[in-house]
């Protein structure tokens, strides 16, 4: 069972605490049967996928629509910076730098989360959680020929995470007092670690073009360290691939003197142990237009505008973005 399937949770509701003869038990034994269902089933663990969302370092963020009965659409802002240096200007590996700052936010509803199975106890949500987090890696750097790096990452993070949601119809004060606290309307802290391994390879495409090609392993863990319910309480692993080409060249056009080149964008992600909403794998094309500097202006070295479609098995999504080299 998934924590974001608000009909399945309500429905688990129904078969283990029996709301239609709820006089015979007390709010309190209701909301004991189901901390352990979802304590047990690790429901929680679902918003891992929120949070690695929000830790992007390829894909940048996008807004997602999810086909299902909720109606989950997903929104995520990413804030990367990476750097490669060598110390003292030694033979040895260079050590690889990244760091991300990113938000996600999903929103789901439901017309009635006992589907009919509650006559007189109908009641609606629309939920929202939402998550602040930040994630930084280090290692070493190794220049295995004249067009390949590969990097060895070991990193770590936090997330602030809050949920949200508002109820309706005539079972919305019981739903409400079973429910808040332990499915809904509470907020937490979760803290990650992991490592990953990166593969970057440049090759001129001709005398003006350029095929730059990032692939990427992830292995994370995400743990919560302070909830307002042990039903809350979750340890869950993540591994994923993702794969990003891009086509650099030129334009030939100036802006201010400097040049203006193109950038189009391929990539992929596919979770090999863990998901994103159900979602275990999902593409993305899309371009750029880079502008070169050379430090004149006080945004950076570069920037960039970006645009991009992401799509899958349930799911469509866009992505825009503005970049800025340091």
């Amino acid at each position: 069972m998934r924590f974001h399937s608000l009909r399945l949770i309500l429905l688990l509701l129904l078969a283990i605490s029996g709301v239609g003869s709820a006089a015979s038990q007390t709010i309190d034994e209701i909301r004991a049967s189901l901390r352990q269902s979802f304590h047990d089933g690790q429901v929680a663990g679902s918003l891992a996928g929120l949070i690695v969302l929000s830790d992007e370092f390829e894909l940048s963020g996008a807004d997602y629509w999810i086909d299902n009965p909720e109606q989950t659409r997903l929104t995520s802002l990413a804030l990367p910076y990476r750097t490669t240096f060598r110390p003292w200007d030694t033979p040895w590996p260079g050590i690889y730098f990244e760091g991300v700052l990113g938000y996600a936010h999903t929103k789901e509803s439901v017309a009635d989360v006992y589907g009919g199975g509650a006559p007189g106890l109908e009641t609606s949500i629309d939920a929202r959680f939402t998550t602040y987090s930040g994630l930084v890696g280090l290692g070493p750097q190794f220049q295995l020929c004249d067009d390949l790096t590969l990097a060895l990452i070991a990193n770590g993070g936090g997330a602030w995470l809050e949920s949200d949601a508002r109820y309706g119809g005539p079972g919305a004060a019981l739903t409400s007092q079973l429910l808040d606290g332990l499915v809904f309307n509470w907020d937490g802290y979760t803290v990650s670690g992991g490592g990953a391994l990166r593969l970057d390879w440049v090759k001129p495409l001709g005398d003006k073009c350029q095929l730059e090609v990032a692939a990427r392993y992830d292995l994370r863990w995400t743990k919560t360290i302070d909830a307002e319910d042990a039903a809350l309480e979750f340890t869950s692993r993540a591994q994923f691939f993702t794969l990003r080409t891009d086509v650099v060249g030129p334009t030939g056009m100036e802006i201010l003197d400097h040049p203006l080149t193109w950038r189009s964008t391929a990539g992929c992600r596919a979770f090999i142990e863990g998901d994103m909403y159900d979602i275990t794998a999902m593409g993305l094309v899309g371009g750029a237009l880079e502008l070169d500097t050379d430090g004149n202006i006080p945004l950076g070295p570069k920037v960039s505008l970006s645009a991009g479609f992401i799509f899958g098995n349930r799911v469509l999504g866009y992505t825009l973005g503005l970049g800025v080299e340091f």
